[in-house]
């Protein structure tokens, strides 16, 4: 959705939290129980939500119309939202291969330093495949959860078979990284990917998530917009709040027979159901504003002019 390339490198959040986490596996802390994946669970939603919560006003920002544009693009998310939890109730395994097809189009943004797009796309396949490595039992005993069916473990073995080629790429980028003296980048991607293969996965997932992915994308957020701090600050916390609730409500849709696996469950419903509209609206505002700009280029008689008239439309 975003250009991050030119944002700094949150190195602190990174090691801070990567260093907490392999510490405690280290000191024989289970980072897998039912009470650790209910605490991990509330970390990334409660951390990971917020870097979208303003992405109505993102688009209401980019959009031509002014005046129709925050209506237009709150029905528009709405209604991505509704089929993508209509596609979950379905069929959860469809519903969470096509999330995780998307998440890995979405991380891979996150690393347009590597400067070839191959490098970028293959080290989010390698975040998100990483985990099936060393704990493909687990992970497949969450996407089972997540799924409630034995789907779920068809997932964990194509992530497997793709695992070993994403991880040989990423590698690749990291070292040009360190070629071209951009250290500090090829320390988080390293950290970041070593962390998906030692750590649980969800535990894996919540270091790259809430110490990477999130705050460099709300940091790029709050830069961009031109908005009143407090305004901001306001519209995050009310989003954030009202997905917190609606996560809330899937616990109950979701129920695994357990307040841990319908937790896991819903916490991916979540994301799945708001990583639709959070990329795609983009995508749908673009190429509408692309069109509406052919059309009033060939209604013109004289485009020169035009061009001059939009051009000064605030």
């Amino acid at each position: 959705m975003s250009q991050v390339a030119t944002s700094p490198t949150p190195i602190r959040w990174v090691l801070a939290l990567g260093g907490l986490l392999l510490a405690l596996v280290a000191a024989g802390v289970s980072l897998s129980s039912p009470f650790a994946s209910i605490l991990l669970c509330l970390l990334l939603l409660v951390v990971g939500l917020p870097h979208g919560a303003l992405d109505l006003e993102l688009l209401r920002s980019a959009a031509r119309d002014q005046t129709r544009s925050l209506f237009g693009v709150t029905i528009l998310y709405l209604a991505l939202a509704v089929v993508a939890f209509a596609v979950w109730q379905w069929s959860p395994a469809l519903a969470l291969g096509l999330f995780l097809l998307i998440a890995a189009a979405h991380f891979s943004e996150d690393w347009r330093s590597f400067g070839e797009p191959l490098l970028g796309t293959a080290m989010a396949a390698a975040m998100l495949s990483a985990p099936a490595l060393l704990h493909r039992a687990e992970l497949s005993t969450i996407f089972e959860e997540v799924t409630g069916s034995r789907a779920g473990a068809m997932l964990t073995n194509f992530q497997l078979m793709v695992a070993p080629v994403a991880l040989l790429i990423a590698v690749v980028g990291i070292a040009d990284l360190v070629r071209r003296r951009r250290r500090s980048e090829a320390l988080v991607a390293g950290m970041l990917l070593a962390g998906m293969v030692v750590l649980p996965p969800l535990a894996g997932f919540a270091l790259f998530f809430c110490a990477y992915h999130s705050p460099l994308h709300l940091r790029e957020v709050w830069e961009s917009l031109h908005l009143p701090r407090a305004r901001m600050l306001g519209i995050s916390v009310a989003i954030t709040g009202l997905a917190l609730f609606g996560a809330g409500v899937l616990v109950a849709i979701e129920w695994r027979g357990s307040l841990s696996s319908s937790v896991i469950a819903a916490t991916f419903a979540t994301f799945a159901i708001l990583t639709v509209p959070h990329m795609l609206a983009p995508l749908i505002l673009r190429r509408k504003d692309g069109r509406d700009q052919e059309a009033e280029a060939s209604s013109c008689p004289a485009p020169n002019i035009c061009g001059m008239a939009s051009a000064s439309k605030p």
